[in-house]
């Protein structure tokens, strides 16, 4: 799907400007965007394309959708190249909560578990103290965990800033898709990070999507647990 083939380019005179139907194109593309992203593969992986050197935090508009579309993970790693990186990181931090729910045979509910994952992964990218790749939490992820009944859960999304685009890892536990406020929190995180972005690339990472190789350099880390 090209979003710029579907509703045009917004400075085009020739065409009149609805910012309902560029909510619904948004909506749509969202929705799409989970749809693709159910079917990531460690050959595969769905991405998520806006505009935003028009957009402002404090102003009403709306993110100027580009694409969204199912690329090989290898383009992806082109455009994004801490992908390889977040998601083997990602990865630790699940297989480092497993082993400590083994050690100490505690009991962590679905929430839980999401929360420790996040919050281990947080720690391992904070660590690193690099200015071009950071963990932000979603304050809206995290109220949506705490719905279900766990309180102070934490979700975070990893940011990496790439010359003048920001890719946004969307790390994945559960079961949600991206909906439209989350996208429009999304577009302030990174603004507010890294002003003068003029695009922001999302995608999905879950533990276990990994192929087992990084492009990235070896980078110490940290246990999360010091177990």
């Amino acid at each position: 799907m090209d979003a710029r083939r579907l509703a045009g380019r917004r400075d085009d005179p020739a065409r009149f400007y609805n910012p309902a139907a560029v909510r619904t194109l948004i909506e749509l593309g969202l929705a799409i965007f989970t749809w693709l992203s159910a079917q990531n593969r460690r050959d595969q992986q769905a991405v998520i394309s806006f505009k935003a050197r028009s957009y402002r935090l404090d102003e009403a508009k709306e993110l100027d959708l580009e694409d969204v579309r199912m690329l090989k993970r290898e383009e992806v790693n082109h455009l994004c190249p801490e992908l390889p990186f977040v998601q083997r990181t990602t990865d630790d931090a699940a297989t480092e909560v497993q082993k400590h729910i083994q050690r100490t045979g505690q009991y962590l509910s679905r929430s839980q578990y999401g929360t420790a994952v996040h919050w281990c992964l947080k720690q391992k990218i904070d660590v690193l103290e690099d200015p071009n790749l950071r963990a932000e939490v979603s304050y809206l992820k995290s109220q949506e965990a705490n719905r279900y009944g766990e309180k102070d859960s934490i979700r975070v999304d990893v940011l990496e800033k790439e010359d003048d685009r920001v890719c946004v890892y969307d790390i994945k536990t559960g079961r949600s898709g991206l909906s439209a406020p989350r996208m429009a929190e999304i577009a302030g995180t990174v603004l507010r990070a890294y002003p003068g972005t003029k695009r922001i690339i999302v995608t999905e990472v879950r533990p276990g999507q990994g192929d087992g190789t990084s492009r990235s350099p070896a980078r110490e880390t940290v246990r999360c647990y010091g177990e």
